[in-house]
């Protein structure tokens, strides 16, 4: 009958453990690509900073898949806004993205984040590919 409590525990236990583990880890996602994604608005604040897990394939499908508030210019090619911070007409401040991902900047316009340099993407959003280990930054930038 003690062996039986005993296996009946250590089941128990194991059943618990995976359930914890499985719960920890539901809102992070299953995804092939563990990347971080930070936005900032203009004085440097950020609006969102979190490292994830995601099969997104585009950084506009992680803004989809985080629920990240934004709005696409009406040809659907560049963002307009992100957290209702919208470009002026004027363009003082445009949204700029930089990423340290392999092959998607051309090492322009570089961007200082946390005493690391990102440079500018040369892709737009809805092209910007996911890649392991990458980090992404939406600067809501003054010019």
């Amino acid at each position: 009958m003690k062996k039986v409590s005993k296996v009946l525990v250590v089941l128990l236990i194991a059943i618990f453990a995976v359930c914890m583990f499985t719960a920890c880890g539901a809102n992070e996602g299953t995804g092939a690509n563990r990347v971080t994604l930070v936005v900032l608005d203009e004085n440097g604040t950020e609006l969102f900073n979190k490292t994830f897990k995601t099969d997104a394939a585009t950084l506009k499908d992680v803004f989809d898949e985080k629920e990240i508030p934004y709005t696409m210019d009406a040809s659907g090619t560049m963002v307009a806004s992100i957290y209702n911070k919208a470009n002026p007409a004027d363009w003082s401040y445009c949204w700029m993205f930089y990423t340290n991902a392999d092959g998607m900047t051309d090492g322009t316009f570089p961007y200082t984040y946390k005493d690391v340099q990102y440079g500018s993407v040369s892709y737009g959003v809805t092209q910007l590919q996911m890649k392991d280990g990458a980090t992404y930054i939406a600067v809501f930038v003054k010019f």
